[in-house]
């Protein structure tokens, strides 16, 4: 079937059935409004009764044990409703009922009663958005814009304490005994000055929670404060429908149940709700809800929610949902499908989450001790403390522990222990630990290890491997060096003194023995004392030797003595150990060989060459 089509059915069908309910309930006020003569000289109820029904073309039902219709009675009614009829002929315990073209006569005994009146100011204005409540009986109301009333109660007592709150006005008692209708108006004196609107706060500003509270409920949570009342149990189907009447927003339930949601002051055990749950204040041991949870206190134990979880103040426990979870702090575990939220929007403070967030995209925090693993990415505040683990990217102020993410990991300010990314590790001020990249590393101060293709420091007090590695205040020199193989070469070296990188290119341009080669490698100061210098170097170098297709490749070793004329010129020299792994199969015209330099060489096995030779040169800047 068409979802559109089925749709339109059920629409179709709701509107139907309310047609329906409300014709039949206008029958009923239609009947009972209906007018008639009547009348009878020391005759008996049922006489009369027989007269109505004969008039009005109706049947009444009742039970004769409950209607005295054999009590002897002179009566004569003009032109009187059927309802104005009964009552002056029964009196006021009866209710009536109507069915079809029957009136049914009922015991009015558990009925109640409904106690009206109006609420003003000292200066006689009507006081609107006033909670008119009986607090034994649990039932309440709220004033008009004309600050009229009616409180419906079922249950009938001797006496009634009817109480008057609002916001912004001082408490007022009343003690009704008989009068339902107070005639003179009840005043209310005002705790403050002036009073423009109604505000809302806490859980009554909640996007969600304050669509599905409804503004009468959300009104007595304000009025009502600081009322608040423990019940064992609560049953319900929407908020302001519920076994508590309209005070459910001030009840702390041990057991509530709602049939579709719920909303109550308090849970001290244990709430069910088929679609949905809404607490006012604190929720403890356990809260499911079928779509989502509000609470606007704290929580306390374990929350389950199949989309959304939310908490105004501090969740102890575990929250978990198929999308979404919320608190301002957090101690223990929050699951969520999506995202999960620990932290809040106005609340700058140092507040701490402690213990772990699992989220399938997004986590958010101000600070974390403890672990975060996110789908994408794990996103705080301030500070992270323990274990990161992030599809693409973890952001701390500061961060001490181990970080592990598929793209990046940023640190606004000083990071300590592990960093592992995809791609790029970004310290802005200090990092303390190692840092492992597949492209880039920065930190503004270096004490540790970076390894990584480019790695970039202000300050270095550690070891950088990578192909270039960059210290602003640290080695930074162009070397223009001959060695015994070949005559002309440039080298780059930057780094640290105590562990550089270098890239290297040469050639020897001699007619019989060209080669161009290029390579990489380390270096590292052993001594230094004034401006005399003792340096060891490690590099690799591929050379061209004809072929393009017949590279080769050699290692070579050599230590240098350098002598600083200044801070940016220095000579060195030193000899060097070179090892050749041949890869040519023969020789090019025009092109020579580093082995064809007229220094004796050893074999080593069958392929590996071994000759000792020598570097010379000068650093420049």
């Amino acid at each position: 079937m068409d979802r559109s089509f089925a749709l339109r059915i059920l629409k179709f069908a709701w509107c139907l059935t309310a047609f329906m309910s409300v014709g039949l309930c206008a029958f009923a006020q239609q009947l009972l409004q209906q007018k008639m003569t009547v009348g009878v000289q020391r005759g008996t109820i049922r006489e009369v009764l027989n007269q109505m029904e004969m008039q009005g073309k109706f049947y009444f039902s009742y039970n004769s044990e409950v209607v005295p219709d054999d009590r002897v009675i002179t009566v004569s009614y003009r032109d009187q409703t059927i309802e104005a009829i009964l009552n002056g002929m029964l009196g006021p315990g009866f209710r009536y009922q109507v069915a079809d073209n029957h009136i049914i006569i009922k015991s009015g005994a558990g009925a109640g009663i409904v106690i009206s009146g109006r609420v003003v100011d000292m200066y006689g204005e009507p006081v609107e958005y006033v909670s008119v409540y009986e607090r034994n009986l649990k039932v309440s109301t709220i004033s008009d814009q004309g600050g009229h009333f009616r409180l419906p109660i079922r249950q009938q007592q001797p006496a009634y304490e009817v109480s008057f709150s609002r916001q912004f006005f001082l408490d007022t008692v009343l003690h009704i005994q008989s009068q339902y209708a107070i005639k003179t108006p009840v005043v209310l004196r005002s705790d403050i000055s002036t009073l423009d609107s109604v505000s809302f706060s806490g859980i009554q500003e909640h996007w969600l929670a304050k669509r599905m509270m409804g503004a009468r409920n959300r009104i007595n949570s304000i009025n009502l404060g600081r009322m608040f009342d423990e019940q064992p149990f609560q049953l319900s189907v929407l908020p302001g429908v519920s076994s508590k009447n309209r005070l459910s927003s001030q009840q702390v339930n041990k057991f509530s149940f709602s049939l579709l949601g719920g909303y109550a002051g308090g849970v001290n055990g244990f709430e069910l709700g088929t679609v949905f749950n809404i607490v006012q204040g604190d929720m403890r041991y356990s809260q499911t809800g079928g779509v989502f949870n509000i609470v606007g206190g704290n929580m306390e134990g374990v929350q389950i929610g199949g989309i959304y979880n939310y908490v105004d103040k501090h969740a102890e426990g575990v929250q978990i949902s198929g999308i979404f979870n919320h608190s301002r702090s957090l101690k223990g575990l929050q699951l969520a499908g999506i995202s999960n939220w620990s932290c809040h929007k106005k609340d700058s403070s140092v507040v701490v989450t402690a213990g772990m967030q699992i989220g399938g995209i997004f986590n958010r925090t101000n600070t974390i001790q403890g672990m975060q693993i996110a789908g994408i990415t794990n996103w705080n505040y301030r500070n992270g403390y323990g274990w990161q683990i992030a599809g693409i990217v973890s952001k701390n102020r500061h961060f001490r522990g181990a970080q592990i993410s598929g793209l990046m990991n940023y640190a606004q300010q000083r990071s300590k222990g592990v960093h592992i990314a995809g791609l790029l590790n970004l310290s802005r001020k200090s990092m303390n630990g190692v840092q492992v990249a597949g492209l880039f590393n920065y930190a503004s101060v270096v004490k540790g290890v970076q390894i990584g293709l480019v790695n970039v420091a202000d300050t270095f007090s550690g070891v950088a491997v990578g192909l270039i590695n960059v210290a602003r205040k640290g080695k930074h020199s162009l070397n223009v060096t001959a060695m015994e193989w070949q005559p002309f070469n440039l080298a780059y070296k930057s780094g640290t003194d105590r562990f550089y990188s270098i890239i290297h290119a040469g050639a020897n341009p001699v007619e019989g023995y060209r080669l161009l080669s290029f390579g990489y490698g380390l270096g590292h100061r052993l001594a230094k004392r004034e401006r005399h210098e003792l340096i060891q170097e490690l590099s690799c170098h591929g050379f061209y030797a004809g072929n393009w297709d017949d590279l080769n490749s050699l290692a070579r070793y050599q230590l240098l003595y350098q002598y600083s004329l200044s801070h940016s010129v220095g000579f060195y020299a030193g000899p060097a150990v070179t090892v050749v792994l041949p890869g040519r199969r023969g020789r090019y015209e025009g092109y020579g060989f580093p082995s064809d330099n007229g220094y004796p060489s050893v074999m080593i096995g069958n392929n590996l060459k071994f000759w000792i030779g020598w570097t010379a040169g000068i650093s420049l800047f």
